[in-house]
């Protein structure tokens, strides 16, 4: 008993010179110095459940947190407008690497009319595997290769696009 009273007065003590030091300091140290609180405070926690044997519960937890967390992913990235903002957030997202390439030209407005209905011309399939007008044979297959891997709707990609794609290749090659 006397052991856990005395530990606990440790831990009230040690947090009431922390909170002071931290009124103390000026406001552009609170947040490493908070970080550096959190930090050492994870290290304690996970020392204490070592000693306890209760750190495996933790891991599963976290194991069990991962379906759900790609779930939430999921969901959120279908909500209107939320892949923009997903492509704004991420610096390495598939589409902020063609930010300034040919899909750019597919963004339709909100008062243009669908594109698409019509035939493709050759014009626009050079554009849409990013050639230049008469590119050679393995040139559009390389392009088309290439878009596929990166726009391909089982790695994230859209339908549209990988339809645009491949048409483009098909009135490309087959002329």
């Amino acid at each position: 008993m006397l052991p856990r009273l005395l530990l606990a007065l440790g831990v009230v003590a040690a947090a009431w010179w922390l909170l002071q030091r931290l009124e103390r300091s000026p406001p552009e140290q609170r947040a490493a110095m908070l970080r550096q609180g959190a930090l050492y405070a994870g290290i304690v926690l996970a020392l204490l459940l070592v000693a306890t044997g209760r750190l495996h519960w933790v891991f599963a937890l976290l194991a069990a947190s991962i379906p759900v967390l790609q779930r939430l992913y999921a969901v959120a990235r279908s909500l209107p407008g939320a892949r923009e903002i997903f492509d704004r957030l991420s610096a390495h997202g598939r589409a902020g690497r063609f930010r300034s390439g040919w899909h750019g030209e597919y963004r339709r407005k909100p008062d243009e009319p669908v594109r698409g209905d019509g035939p493709m011309t050759p014009e626009e399939a050079y554009k849409v595997l990013g050639l230049p007008p008469g590119a050679s044979r393995n040139d559009i297959v390389t392009a088309h290769r290439r878009l596929m891997q990166k726009l391909h709707p089982d790695r994230g990609g859209s339908d549209y696009l990988a339809a645009k794609i491949n048409q483009a290749k098909n009135l490309l090659v087959g002329r």
